[in-house]
């Protein structure tokens, strides 16, 4: 879950497949590929978050 309703950053691989991508965690948990309109052909429900980062452009990191 994103901290303060903000978008966050992730790594997120296919289970099945093994493709590796970044997604953008919305507020409520869902996943949107970022760059692509999908981030492997199998089941959405496949991915898992591999890596978070809270999407600051502010942070200078």
């Amino acid at each position: 879950m994103s901290v303060d309703g903000e978008n966050e950053r992730a790594a997120a691989r296919c289970t099945r497949c093994g493709e590796i991508g970044i997604v953008l965690v919305g507020p409520d948990g869902t996943f949107e590929p970022i760059g692509q309109p999908e981030l492997c052909s199998c089941d959405g429900r496949t991915l898992r978050i591999l890596e978070r980062t809270l999407d600051d452009p502010d942070d200078g990191s």
